[in-house]
């Protein structure tokens, strides 16, 4: 989506199944969610399956798109303080997630090109998640370069998502690109916002070649009109 014709922008990385691609390690932590979202509801991880199921479906009838588990469970009544809490019980990236050098090394050619302002990353998981993620892959973030429910308050695809994080670098939407694992959320509401252009990846080998192939064309000056 868009165009990216190499003027300076600032990159607004995903991170879980875009930096990484592990489905055990997702599959395993998205069974412990909804163990403690039973736990909270004090009911059964059956029937907290079946009320999930049941609020996606009514959600689903008035919003014309994929419903977030997030959405789900504040619908549910779980508060935001619950929800970022059970996560950060739920989730474990030092058992699963390794260092990542040649992520690393991708990372960083790219970063130091004339045409990148920088790189941040945002997700829908808790700050501190995040933040844990990327010292598992071995990838050093500045505070401020972390966006995530807390700070921005708000997730993804919230409409205020990513102006907020253009706001909070100090930049214009348009000086920004998108990188991530699904359409709905990392790329509609970034062209939406204005973002210059988005990406849509198959995970960490292929969000590795897009790099590459980012850099390449950068170095060559050729524009990337191939964004999704």
């Amino acid at each position: 989506m868009g165009k990216w014709d190499n003027s300076p922008v600032w990159i607004v990385s995903d991170i879980d199944s875009t930096l990484y691609t592990n489905p055990e390690y997702i599959r395993l932590c998205s069974i412990r969610e909804v163990t403690e979202i039973a736990r909270i509801l004090g009911i059964s991880t059956e029937k907290a399956e079946q009320k999930i199921m049941r609020m996606r479906k009514k959600l689903s009838l008035r919003i014309p798109r994929e419903i977030t588990l997030t959405e789900t469970v504040y619908a549910l009544g779980l508060t935001e303080d619950e929800w970022g809490e059970l996560r950060c019980r739920a989730w474990e990236p030092e058992k699963w997630i390794k260092y990542d050098a040649e992520l690393c090394a991708a990372l960083e050619e790219f970063r130091i090109l004339p045409n990148v302002l920088g790189i941040c990353f945002a997700t829908n998981s808790p700050i501190e998640i995040g933040r844990r993620n990327l010292y598992a892959l071995g990838i050093p973030c500045e505070s401020n370069l972390l966006f995530g429910p807390e700070n921005l308050e708000c997730s993804k695809p919230d409409a205020r998502f990513f102006p907020r994080i253009a706001a909070s670098l100090g930049v214009s939407t348009t000086q920004c690109v998108s990188i991530g694992d699904r359409g709905m959320s990392d790329a509609d509401p970034a062209i939406v916002a204005g973002f210059c252009c988005a990406f849509i990846v198959e995970g960490r080998n292929d969000f590795i070649c897009t790099l590459r192939k980012l850099t390449r064309n950068i170095k060559r000056g050729k524009y990337h009109d191939d964004c999704v």
